[in-house]
């Protein structure tokens, strides 16, 4: 199992995208998730040139009621001219469940690299 979401902003509304993050994570959080240590930085995307900034961060993820171990939350944030582009996953971690982390992990790179203005 897995669970990827994303999210577009246009950057005239919003402050900006660090603010994005915050609120991706303060998110996490209000769904009782911790956000532990950065475990990578994923930073072989193939991406647009119209793309500004792209950053890729995995953290370690566990729960304050103890429901979930060992999971990752994966983080991409884009940049272009009109919008920010989040696209977030929670996927069990590779130390536990390698072949569905690889999957994931592999899903969430096709999500990324297909990027294109809309």
């Amino acid at each position: 199992g897995g669970e990827m979401a994303i999210s577009a902003v246009a950057t005239r509304v919003a402050n900006s995208l660090s603010d994005e993050l915050e609120y991706i994570k303060t998110d996490m959080t209000d769904r009782g998730l911790v956000i532990g240590e950065l475990i990578e930085n994923r930073n072989d995307y193939k991406l647009p040139e119209y793309v500004k900034y792209n950053k890729t961060e995995v953290y370690r993820v566990t729960a304050k009621e103890g429901r979930v171990a060992d999971h990752e939350l994966w983080i991409s944030v884009m940049e272009e001219e009109r919008y920010y582009y989040v696209v977030t996953m929670i996927t069990p971690g590779r130390l536990g469940e390698f072949y569905t982390w690889a999957r994931n992990s592999e899903a969430f790179q096709t999500v990324v690299e297909s990027f294109k203005l809309p």
